[in-house]
């Protein structure tokens, strides 16, 4: 399976070492995770690295994440992009995604949707890692399955959602939303 290498740019150090390390031990696509701390640094690592996902930050230090994302695009090295902004620079979120971001994350978000933003990128680019991922075992994705089912069946009346299900199962939301529907024939939110 091909890896890809994924940039997070933030200036929040505890919320930078947070997402680094549960994305590190959570995902199965990015073999290298680099990390920048203010829009300088982040535009470096895209120089040198050429990553494939980056997700931003809109204020920071150096640069702010839309001169980052100008400068990339204008070098035509810019990685498929997520936002993180906050509710005051929402206008700066929507530029983003005119400029072609892919999506954009309001803070505080937790890593584990992060991760979930991420794969949803980077499989939206390479939808054949889905194929790969579930070439591997095709048992196992129907265990996932009928264990999902069956979790469904004992919960109904809880509040169920895409992101505790594919926690529950050990696998990232955007895989289990298609392995669902494929499987089941019907999106999990029908």
């Amino acid at each position: 399976m091909n890896k890809y290498r994924l940039l997070i740019a933030d200036d929040e150090e505890m919320v930078l070492r947070g997402m680094e390390r549960y994305i590190t031990a959570h995902n199965q696509y990015f073999d290298k995770i680099l990390t920048a701390s203010n829009g300088t640094e982040a535009l470096d690592c895209i120089v040198q690295y050429h990553p494939d996902v980056m997700v931003i930050d809109i204020k920071m230090p150096g640069k702010t994440g839309l001169e980052v994302m100008q400068a990339a695009l204008e070098m035509k090295l810019c990685p498929k992009t997520i936002i993180l902004s906050g509710y005051d620079e929402f206008s700066y979120a929507q530029h983003a995604l005119r400029m072609g971001a892919q999506d954009y994350l309001l803070k505080p978000c937790g890593s584990r949707e992060m991760l979930g933003k991420i794969e949803e990128v980077l499989l939206r680019d390479h939808p054949e890692l889905e194929e790969e991922k579930s070439g591997e075992d095709p048992a196992d994705d129907n265990r996932l399955i009928r264990r999902a089912l069956s979790y469904i069946d004992e919960h109904l009346r809880d509040e169920l959602s895409l992101g505790v299900m594919a926690e529950y199962v050990g696998i990232s939301p955007a895989y289990f939303s298609s392995l669902f529907t494929k499987s089941v024939g019907c999106s999990f939110v029908d």
